[in-house]
């Protein structure tokens, strides 16, 4: 059986910086499947960068689980300009 045809895609761009490091800081998502668009967003009073970007990768999957309660396994795919499929 080949399981490909059964997966879905998700595509997932996030988001985070500050000002100041530490400083205010906020993160972005926006979460794509098919015609469907989700966008989540949220900060911190007094946070670094790198915390804001990992924020915005662990909220924006959180968010597509909790969307679609489902067994599916993971792929990512990393880097700067890329999408983290799912």
């Amino acid at each position: 059986m080949n399981y490909n045809n059964f997966m879905k895609q998700v595509i997932l761009y996030t988001d985070g910086a500050c000002s100041g490091n530490p400083g205010i800081g906020g993160w972005g998502a926006v979460l794509l499947y098919g015609a469907y668009k989700t966008e989540i967003s949220g900060g911190e009073g007094e946070t670094t960068n790198n915390r804001m970007e990992i924020t915005a990768v662990i909220e924006g999957l959180k968010k597509e689980r909790a969307e679609h309660d489902q067994e599916h396994m993971t792929h990512f795919v990393c880097g700067v300009g890329r999408p983290i499929r799912f």
